[in-house]
């Protein structure tokens, strides 16, 4: 009677046994196939981001240029009607070396007409001006 009792428990234990290796499989498989659902949703995460963030941006663009455009063409429009024919020239590029950094420089054109300062109206000839003023 005490062979069937062994046997049963031998067999019980086997099958506990390999019960329990089963669910440790399982669970280690199952946690694979969720690190690589994870990975994979991280990364398609990090793409949807960055499209929705380009979108975003390009969005902001066609929203947001349209309104400088118009901005600036008004002020340039204002600047028009409130000081018509009147355009400031930089020294440099007007060639005037003397008067780059002075105090006195105006560089306005008024009807096509350079006024460059007030002492010299158009300009000193040489590369120092005797009136010459730090800025």
């Amino acid at each position: 009677m005490e062979d069937w009792q062994k046997d049963f428990e031998n067999l019980f234990d086997s099958l506990t046994l390999g019960v329990e290796k089963f669910l440790i499989d399982v669970t280690h498989d199952f946690t694979e196939f969720l690190d690589a659902i994870a990975d994979a949703s991280e990364e398609v995460f990090e793409n949807l981001q960055d499209s929705m963030f380009v979108e975003f941006e390009q969005t902001l663009r066609d929203f947001v240029e349209p309104i400088l455009e118009t901005y600036i063409d008004f002020d340039d429009n204002l600047t028009e009607i409130y000081y018509p024919g009147q355009q400031a020239v930089d020294p440099l590029l007007n060639n005037h070396p003397a008067c780059v950094g002075c105090h006195h420089y105006h560089g306005q054109v008024y009807n096509g007409n350079l006024f460059v300062c007030g002492m010299h109206p158009y300009g000193w000839d040489t590369a120092e001006c005797p009136d010459w003023e730090q800025n």
